[in-house]
C-alpha cells in the first residue's frame, strides 16, 4: 500500500508519499501485474472472439499478433496543411520598442497512418465473420451502419488529442443494435458493427477534419489491442 498526502510535524514538513517496496522488487511486482491484466484481458478477448465465431485454436495467435502488431503503423497518405505560428514584429514607437506578435499560416503536412494492431487486423477479423456467415449480410451492413452513425455523433476531435470517444457509448449501442438487427445469434453482429462501426464513425468519417488536430502524425487505431476500434467489437460481444 501507498498513502498520498502530506503533514506537517514539529515544524517540519513530512512527505508521506512512499512504497513499501523498491528496486528491484518494485519491477518484479509491476511486471507482474501486468503479466496478470494482460492474463485476465486475453481471457476476456479470446471468450469475445469465440462467442463471435472465431476458432478457439487460433484465438491466442489473434491475441499475440495484437500485441506484436499494435506499434507497427503504416503510412496511407499525406494531406497538405496550415499550422498558425507566431512571429514578432518590433515597432519604433515615441524613441520606445515594441515586440508586436504577429499569427501566420505556414504550411505543413500531415501524414495517416493505420495500426496493425488496432485497425487492420480487427477488420480481417470481421471480413471473416460476414463471409462465415454470409447468409446475415444485411443484418451485418444495417447494424454497421446504425453503430458508425451512433460513433460519429459521440465523437469529436480534439487539438492535440485525436479523435475522442466516449469509452462505453459505442459498446453499449453496439449491443443493443446486434440484439435488436438479429436476437438469434449477435454476438458476431456486435463484433463486426461495433469494430467497422467505430472505424468508420469515429475515424473514416472524420477524415476531413484532421488537419484540426494540429498534430504531424495520425494514426487510425494507433492505441493497437487498447483501441476503441477493436475494444468496441469485445466489449459488444460481451455484453450480449
Amino acid at each position: 500500500m501507498f498513502h498520498i498526502g502530506s503533514k506537517k510535524l514539529d515544524g517540519v514538513a513530512r512527505q508521506i508519499i512512499f512504497f513499501p517496496w523498491g528496486g528491484v522488487t518494485a519491477f518484479l511486482i509491476f511486471f507482474i501485474f501486468i503479466f496478470l491484466l494482460l492474463i485476465l484481458f486475453s481471457g476476456a478477448v479470446g471468450y469475445a472472439l469465440a462467442r463471435a465465431g472465431i476458432p478457439r485454436s487460433i484465438v491466442p495467435i489473434i491475441f499475440f499478433l495484437e500485441l506484436i502488431l499494435s506499434s507497427v503503423n503504416i503510412p496511407v497518405y499525406r494531406i497538405r496543411s496550415y499550422v498558425e505560428q507566431v512571429e514578432y514584429e518590433y515597432v519604433w514607437f515615441m524613441g520606445m520598442v515594441y515586440r508586436v506578435p504577429r499569427y501566420v499560416y505556414a504550411p505543413d503536412v500531415i501524414t495517416v497512418a493505420v495500426n496493425v494492431g488496432g485497425a487492420i487486423i480487427p477488420t480481417l477479423i470481421s471480413l471473416y465473420l460476414m463471409i462465415k456467415n454470409v447468409y446475415i449480410l444485411p443484418e451485418f451492413l444495417l447494424a454497421t451502419l446504425l453503430v458508425s452513425i451512433v460513433s460519429y455523433l459521440v465523437s469529436k476531435p480534439v487539438p492535440g488529442l485525436g479523435i475522442v470517444t466516449p469509452a462505453f457509448v459505442p459498446p453499449l449501442a453496439t449491443a443493443l443494435i446486434a440484439y435488436l438487427v438479429y436476437p438469434i445469434y449477435p454476438a458476431p453482429i456486435a463484433f463486426v458493427s461495433g469494430t467497422l462501426g467505430t472505424l468508420l464513425g469515429a475515424d473514416l468519417f472524420r477524415l476531413s477534419q484532421i488537419p484540426n488536430l494540429k498534430a504531424k502524425f495520425v494514426s487510425i487505431g494507433g492505441a493497437g489491442i487498447f483501441d476503441g476500434i477493436f475494444l468496441s467489437g469485445i466489449i459488444a460481444t460481451l455484453l450480449i
